[in-house]
């Protein structure tokens, strides 16, 4: 993870976190008659609306009319004289000398009037302390605060507002200087004081919950930290009107959480908020406009776009030079992050001369022990490592280390990050305990933070949290040494997938769960997906895209609010059953007998100054004989992915009928499966010699190949001379099935559906004629989902159902209600919907599609949004135009929500079934991940388009071998191996276009 967010940020992005500071430090007005406020209560009124600077001109006009009226040096002056200073400080002058000496000003009127301990005197200097601390004069502003809290404390009662703001100032310092553990007690007071006497949604509250919301975050509590600041986001949004600045900072805060949860997409839109708000409302050289530049470029930065990070870094610290002292830590991190960005430029004297000067001001300013000198560290250990200087960066990152470690405690994420780039540039036996203890620090923050996110907040994390794995798989690929692969495969074991293993609990324990409450929330989400589906379905549709945008938006965060509350009311279900890590020791225990399991890894080489190395596979493995455990080193992962693009698109290409165009194409396909077979499968197959089943755990591009339909010579194919070749979605698939496979005693059968039919018809005949097109299911074209699409019939899918239906009645011998078959107008999603949760197999002959990026209407969510919304399966009815036409496509969102934990087996009969997004460590994002999380025993899927007729073949060889007692592992080979015999006898094509396109994950037997 990089440097992704500075600790100092607090006195810039909430500068207004004093805002109702002047309401306490204000006398109660003079009384009056009734009518015209005073002038004093006019800026008041305005401080609270948060126009700042209208205030500041009223309360200058109220300070000139009581010198004139009262003289130079009364209590009445001192009164308007802070009203003035609060009101600067707000609207970005905490440097100003004459607001400062505004601000003293009042200190020694109040002292020579009232005496030095009285509680106004207190509130001047209180001001005073405000301005030192917020232009990062630490030193001059930590005693000015205790002194305040100390009259305070002897003055006034315990529970005064007074003493509850000056505990909140106090915290903010103290965080920010690094004493964390001392700054939480203040927060909690203060909070406490302010409940107790305003209520829990009073908009004082929020300078408060912002201040612990960001100590949260520095401390690695992610989720503590979004709720605290999610609760001020409410607030100011119920309370304060629109455009009030305090809006923009809570927002603000709010994207910083999201970047350190890996959700750069949700702080961006957060962030162009809160910054149009500032610029509106604040003035151009405000503190927190100056931060949310810098915010913005800090994104643009890990985006990869160094030169827009530069402009924006360069034009926040313009602003921040105009308010802040120049030896300011505020102004250390846009320093640091402009550091890294020259360095990512090649300009490496100016990455110096930033770089240096910021460790140095850290240094003097907050200490050498501070975390945010950590940070400066972290940064020179680049620059040195860049310029060859490796034991210099070492001595750096070791120095890092240890502040985190004091600072922040052993399990930190930044702890996790030290170690890690510690391990990077390590050598020795030593190298392989840093990773491990970083992967391990890092799978524990994930683990405790997905089981409260939604899935799409979950993901994003996943993928941005600090990590060893890496740093692991590259020192197992140079130095294969075999206590070294025993602990990276174990890493690898615990860590895959295990964003869908949560989701799958989580949809376990609701299911479980007999309370009302629950089952009312899970009512609602199903219902929010089903609408935000329609959405995605129906498209921009003539709309403004902006508007869409926002519409998607809006649905997107109701969803994904009823998905927080639904995890956080199965949290105590999991918390009470959760079960033990499932590690290589658990997944070699339960390898049956003379099984293999290879298990494939895409590890990036660890980051470096000059950017992310190139990227390579390795395959672990078991061998079927108890052997050591083995890596294998494989090619780059750039030529890997590359041969699989091109492999899938040969062998899934319509044949010629230009007989020698088609010979070139057959040759063509051969090349390119045997390349690829060369360097994915060729070098783990001596290590599964002599096993009976090969079990194979994908990762990256590699999810898309079917293993078996690699050639093995001229003329022959893996399915025919390996061993049967079982996909698994992770390794602890094996140790995770039951004792005992489910049943099959009951099958629903969905096929042919007639995209035509109207809603309300409930019975019609399967659809019958010549198929169109091709003859294909094959994937529809981008966009296949949106509403203008028109699904050609399947007449073989119609044939299908019913001939699955006749080799199961034949087989079973069953009673006729062990079998229901919807086709035509009735195979419709509601029926799917509400029946496929009673059937132990299921199987759906239909279209199917992924619709991938290009998919993304104008102004649309971005591909990761939710990509569970661009797979799905189309029902009867997809091809009306009305409304109800979004209601006949089922995205792989809406499939996760059922209950299949009875489904023994899910059989999607379509094309590309199997295909969807990659999400690194997590697997296939599509109705793949969709039936596993629905609970789903095994699916049965489709990794390229498929011939309707051959699918048909494919499928009842399907259902004859399984019914015929075959394995699943086993009938799905033996259905291949059918279905390329008899063309093959009939003197037709064996491309696998006709036979190999689909594959079974999950449960084996």
């Amino acid at each position: 993870m990089s440097l992704r967010r500075p600790a100092t940020r607090r006195g810039m992005a909430l500068s207004c976190l004093g805002l109702l500071a002047v309401l306490a430090a204000a006398s109660p007005a003079s009384n009056t008659s009734p009518g015209e406020p005073s002038p004093a209560e006019q800026a008041r009124a305005l401080l609270k609306d948060g126009r700042y600077e209208e205030a500041a001109a009223i309360a200058r006009m109220l300070l000139s009319r009581e010198e004139e009226r009262t003289g130079p040096e009364t209590l009445e002056v001192a009164e308007a004289v802070d009203i003035v200073v609060e009101a600067e400080r707000l609207a970005g002058k905490v440097k100003d000398a004459e607001v400062r000496a505004l601000a003293q000003r009042a200190i020694r009127i109040r002292e020579e009037r009232l005496g030095p301990d009285h509680p106004d005197v207190s509130r001047s200097v209180n001001n005073y302390a405000n301005l030192l601390a917020e232009s990062g004069d630490y030193a001059g502003a930590l005693p000015l605060y205790e002194r305040v809290l100390a009259i305070q404390e002897r003055k006034l009662a315990p529970d005064d507002l007074l003493i509850a703001k000056t505990l909140t100032n106090l915290a903010n310092l103290v965080s920010d200087m690094g004493d964390y553990d001392g700054s939480f007690p203040l927060y909690e007071r203060a909070l406490r004081i302010k409940e107790q006497a305003l209520g829990p949604d009073d908009p004082q509250l929020i300078s408060t919950l912002i201040g612990l919301a960001i100590l949260e975050r520095l401390t690695g509590e992610y989720m503590e930290a979004r709720r605290t600041c999610e609760r001020a986001v409410r607030i100011a949004g119920e309370k304060l009107r629109p455009g009030h600045p305090r809006r923009g900072a809570t927002l603000a805060t709010l994207a910083s959480i999201a970047v350190e949860m890996g959700d750069d997409d949700e702080a961006r839109r957060l962030l162009e908020q809160a910054l149009a708000l500032q610029i509106k409302e604040l003035p151009p050289e405000h503190a927190d406009i100056a931060a949310s530049y810098g915010d913005l470029a800090n994104l643009r930065r890990d985006a990869g776009d160094q030169e827009a990070a530069r402009a924006l870094y360069e034009k926040s610290l313009a602003l921040q030079t105009a308010s802040l002292e120049p030896e300011s830590a505020y102004l250390v991190p846009n320093l640091t992050s402009l550091g890294q960005v020259l360095l990512a430029l090649g300009d490496t004297a100016g990455a110096r001369e930033r770089l240096e000067r910021g460790l140095r001001i850290r240094e003097t300013q907050l200490g050498p022990e501070h975390p945010d000198v950590a940070d400066s560290l972290a940064a020179l250990a680049d620059l040195r490592r860049a310029e060859g200087d490796l034991p210099g960066a070492r001595s750096l990152l070791e120095r890092a280390l240890s502040i985190r470690e004091h600072a922040l405690g052993p399990v930190h994420p930044q702890t996790a990050e030290s170690l890690a780039r510690l391990a990077g540039i390590s050598d020795g036996p030593g190298a392989i305990d840093l990773a491990h203890r970083a992967e391990t620090i890092g799978r524990g923050h994930l683990r405790a933070i997905a089981r409260e996110l939604p899935e799409r907040q979950a993901l994003r994390y996943a993928a941005a949290r600090p990590s060893g794995l890496d740093v692991e798989l590259r020192i197992v690929a140079e130095r294969p040494v075999e206590a070294s692969i025993r602990t990276a495969w174990d890493d690898l074991i615990r860590g895959r997938a295990l964003v869908l293993d949560e989701m799958a609990a989580r949809h376990r324990d609701v299911l479980a769960s007999e309370d009302r409450e629950t089952r009312e929330l899970r009512r609602r989400l199903a219902a929010a997906r089903t609408q935000e589906a329609a959405l995605w379905v129906r498209g921009v549709e003539g709309q403004d895209p902006a508007s869409y945008r926002r519409v998607l938006d809006q649905a997107r965060d109701r969803e994904e609010r009823l998905e927080r509350e639904l995890a956080e009311q199965s949290l105590d279900f999991r918390r009470e059953r959760h079960a033990a890590d499932i590690g290589l020791a658990e997944v070699a225990r339960a390898l049956p007998p003379r099984s293999a399991l290879v298990a494939y890894a895409r590890a990036a080489r660890p980051q470096s100054a000059a950017g992310p190395g190139a990227a390579r596979y390795l395959a672990f493995v078991l061998g079927p004989s108890g052997e050591a455990p083995a890596v294998v080193n494989l090619e780059d992962a750039d030529r890997i992915d590359r041969l699989v693009a091109d492999w899938r698109s040969a062998v899934a290409a319509e044949p010629s009928r230009v007989p020698s165009t088609a010979r070139n194409e057959v040759r063509q396909l051969q090349r390119t499966g045997a390349d690829l077979r060369a360097v994915a499968w060729d070098p783990v197959a001596p290590r599964v010699r002599g096993a009976r089943r090969v079990f194979i755990v994908p990762d990256g591009a590699l999810h898309l190949v079917n293993f078996a339909a690699l050639p093995s010579g001229p003329d022959r194919y893996l399915v025919e001379t390996a061993p049967p070749l079982h996909h698994l979605s992770a390794e602890s698939d094996l140790a995770g099935v039951a004792e005992t496979p489910l049943g099959t005693d009951r099958l629903l059968v969905v096929g042919g559906p007639d995209f035509d039919a109207a809603r309300d018809l409930r019975t019609a005949a399967s659809t019958t004629g010549p198929p169109s097109g091709d003859g294909r299911r094959a994937a529809p074209p981008p966009c296949a989902a949106r509403r203008d699409r028109t699904y050609a019939p399947l007449p073989a899918a119609g044939r299908e159902a019913a001939e699955i239906g006749a080799v199961w009645s034949r087989r079973r011998s069953g009673a006729a209600d062990d079998i229901l078959s919807l086709q035509g107008a009735e195979a419709t999603k509601d029926r799917f919907i509400r029946l496929a949760p009673r059937y132990q197999v299921v199987h759906v002959a239909t279209h199917a599609y992924f619709a991938g990026e290009a998919c993304i209407p104008p102004g649309g969510p971005g591909p990761l949004a939710n990509p569970l919304l661009l797979s799905g399966l189309v029902f009867a009815g997809a091809n009306r135009r009305e409304d109800s036409s979004v209601e006949a496509i089922l995205t792989a969102e809406e499939l996760a929500s059922l209950d299949l934990s009875r489904v023994s087996w899910l059989v999607l009969s379509g094309c590309e079934t199997g295909v969807g997004a990659i999400a690194p460590g997590e697997g296939v994002l599509g109705l793949r991940r969709a039936a596993q999380i629905a609970g789903a025993r095994t699916l049965i899927m489709s990794l390229w388009s498929t011939h309707d007729d051959a699918t048909r073949r494919w499928m009842s060889r399907l259902y004859e071998r399984r019914l015929a007692g075959a394995s699943t592992a086993d009938a799905v080979r033996k259905a291949s191996l059918d279905i390329l015999e008899a063309r093959r006898a009939r003197g037709e094509s064996d491309r696998p276009l006709y036979w190999g396109a689909f594959v079974a994950a999950g449960d084996w037997r």
